[in-house]
């Protein structure tokens, strides 16, 4: 098992304009069984410099996955969760080994 933190959205006070200002709690120790990395996209658009980073999380299927808004910690850097997690312990059998698999998206350039 290996460790990364999850850092949970919050909704905070209202700014200037009354709109809800998002924030993140405190990183929370998240348990997952292993990290892969993802593909590498380069955009082929002419004066644009982007590379997105992406890794693919395996971890049980409990109440410690992050949700799509929150952000995962992984080597001291924040990595937006890329929409719900996959649920593999459904199928035709039940299958609760089976686990999740979250994937993780940072945009650079």
């Amino acid at each position: 098992m290996t460790t990364l933190q999850v850092k949970r959205r919050q909704i905070g006070a209202l700014d200037a304009h009354n709109n809800p200002v998002v924030t993140y709690a405190d990183p929370v120790d998240w348990e997952v069984w292993d990290i892969a990395p993802g593909a590498s996209a380069e955009p082929w658009r002419t004066n644009r410099d982007l590379s997105l980073i992406l890794w693919t999380i395996y971890a049980p299927n409990d109440d410690s996955l992050p949700g799509e808004l929150d952000r995962v910690v992984l080597d001291d850097v924040d990595y937006d969760v890329e929409g719900r997690a996959g649920d593999w312990t459904r199928g035709r059998w039940y299958q609760p080994t089976a686990g999740a698999v979250v994937e993780l998206k940072r945009a650079e350039g």
